[in-house]
């Protein structure tokens, strides 16, 4: 579990240690599991509810690799196994990984914030009238 750490701590350091970033280890006796995401660039309700929420209810995480906590803890349409650069990358697009021991590879979830726009008079309408 240590190389575990270590590998999310540099991921964090690589991104100068933001503030932004936030790290969440879920325990399970020994084991572990880490998610990390960029606050802000989250949808955090469908985090918590589809990522969060199932992975907080599961007993034990020794002998879950990334793809059966994909398909059967999880089970959320938007995500996708991430390899080398993908994972540094999808993570500043807005991603939340997931990452678990003796697998250089995470779990990607398309948790993407997009801000919406609501529709409002233009500021400048009121004065022409």
């Amino acid at each position: 579990m240590e190389r575990l750490e270590e590998r999310v701590k540099a991921i964090k350091s690589s991104l100068h240690d933001s503030s932004d970033i936030v790290i969440k280890k879920i325990s399970s006796g020994k084991n572990a599991i880490f998610v990390m995401y960029i606050d802000g660039l989250i949808e955090q309700e469908e985090l918590n509810l589809n990522v969060l929420g199932p992975l907080y209810k599961f007993k034990s995480f020794k002998t879950c690799g990334l793809e059966e906590i994909k398909t059967k803890i999880v089970n959320y349409s938007n995500a996708e196994i991430l390899e080398g650069e993908d994972i540094e990358n999808n993570l500043l697009r807005g991603y939340a990984l997931l990452f678990i021991n003796n697998d250089d590879r995470a779990l990607g979830f398309n948790v993407i914030h997009y801000d919406g726009r609501s529709v409002t008079e233009p500021p400048t309408s009121a004065v022409i009238n």
